[in-house]
């Protein structure tokens, strides 16, 4: 009986081993599926990560890029009106300036000085100057230093 025994016994021992080895080959098995499983799911759940900071940045960026925009829009806008803010000052005191030399006693002497400088550097043949029609008060003082300054013959225009 004793080998019978035995027998069963190794019997015994080798289904165990049978089946502690089938064991151990579905652990395995199994803990490379739920690693592989897993190790799928992290780099689906990385890249899918990566797409949507992707997204993100895009967004950002194109904000920025309005904000950005609209800030320099606004900036040229501020700028323009500064420059014809400028513009019109410069000119309305240039306006005031000339309005106040023309009404001047001076006015009358430099258009006769300028009328003599100008026949003075084309000396020959005859001459035209055009004049304000507020100015036409001094067309024959204009004239006649035109004609003292160059030839007695010159014929000088005022317009």
């Amino acid at each position: 009986m004793l080998n019978q025994e035995e027998r069963a016994a190794k019997f015994f021992d080798a289904i165990t081993k049978d089946a502690e080895e089938r064991h151990e080959e579905m652990t395995r098995k199994t803990r490379e599926t739920v690693e592989s499983g897993l190790e799928k799911a992290k780099t689906k759940a990385h890249s899918q990560a990566q797409a949507k900071i992707e997204r993100e940045r895009m967004l950002k960026e194109q904000e920025f890029n309005r904000t950005v925009a609209n800030e320099r829009t606004q900036q040229r806008a501020r700028l323009t009106d500064k420059r014809g803010a400028i513009t019109d000052e410069v000119f309305g005191d240039a306006r005031e300036k000339l309005t106040a030399f023309t009404e001047s006693d001076g006015y009358a002497e430099f258009l006769k000085r300028s009328a003599a400088g100008f026949a003075a550097v084309f000396p020959q043949g005859d001459v035209t100057v055009y004049v304000r029609p507020g100015d036409m008060r001094f067309a024959d003082d204009i004239k006649l230093s035109l004609i003292h300054i160059s030839e007695p013959t010159r014929h000088a225009q005022i317009s």
